[in-house]
């Protein structure tokens, strides 16, 4: 129940359902942790499906499929784990970037980084 409820409105409850039998504080609090991890994995599959494209794979075999999946995971994790690092100006108005914010970056890095080699050849790493 909510215990700071605004004057002139009646308090909010929340009542958070599961079929995980929970019958004491520490298990209520443990439901409690894996609800909260939900919208990191929200943007984890986001990403799966938005940035890498998941969905429009059209792989032959499970073993291929799972081969591309383990690579795109990581990446999604990864540019999940970026939202949370900051390096934004924090002006009053700018949110936190998000996930597609920096997975948009990431795609302009990666053709910067490749111009360059094309254009410096002699440094390591070039092509």
């Amino acid at each position: 129940v909510e215990s700071e409820a605004p004057a002139d409105s009646e308090p909010v409850e929340w009542l958070l359902l599961t079929t995980v039998p929970t019958r004491t504080l520490d298990e209520a609090i443990e439901r409690l942790g894996w609800y909260a991890a939900r919208w990191n994995i929200e943007v984890v599959h986001r990403t799966l499906k938005s940035g890498c494209r998941i969905e429009d794979r059209r792989l032959g075999d499970a073993e291929s499929l799972e081969a591309c999946l383990a690579i795109d995971r990581v990446v999604a994790w990864r540019v999940m784990h970026l939202t949370k690092l900051g390096g934004f100006l924090g002006r009053n108005g700018d949110g936190h970037p998000g996930a597609t914010v920096l997975w948009r970056g990431l795609n302009r890095l990666a053709d910067i980084t490749e111009t360059f080699t094309i254009f410096h050849p002699s440094i390591p790493g070039g092509p």
